[in-house]
């Protein structure tokens, strides 16, 4: 069966993003594997936030935990059979390269969030550097 690795970094999928989902899932037998990389910055949380806010690094996995899960039950309800969940700390683009490379996957679907050219020069963009560095095929929905 192919694999078709989902990254997000929301708990929604968007519809234009469900529908190529489901198009490829169903119509070309794809087992989806929804990922969510918890940013190595927040997964390293500031003891003082720890302390004042009660935030540990548990929080940041259970709420991760959640967000793949809704993903997934989406996708089920959408009418895709095949769909797991994964979720990993550190920088994003870089673990859904290794990810995508590492387990073999045939395609990653990947979002954009519509930046112009001067905003995501600025601030770096994870599917731009997923699409440049991985050998794996990925399709953009913008």
């Amino acid at each position: 069966m192919k694999k078709l690795l989902l990254p997000i970094d929301g708990e929604k999928l968007s519809e234009r993003t469900l529908e190529y989902v489901k198009e490829l899932g169903i119509v070309q037998g794809y087992e989806v594997t929804v990922l969510h990389v918890i940013p190595y910055e927040e997964a390293l949380s500031h003891p003082h936030l720890a302390t004042v806010f009660g935030l540990h690094n548990s929080t940041f996995e259970h709420v991760a935990e959640e967000m793949v899960t809704k993903v997934a039950q989406q996708l089920t309800e959408a009418g895709i059979e095949n769909v797991a969940t994964k979720v990993k700390k550190g920088n994003p683009a870089a673990e859904i390269v290794a990810i995508a490379e590492g387990e073999e996957f045939h395609m990653v679907l990947m979002n954009t969030h519509g930046f112009d050219a001067t905003k995501r020069l600025m601030i770096g963009s994870v599917t731009n550097k997923v699409v440049h560095n991985c050998y794996v095929p990925v399709l953009v929905i913008q």
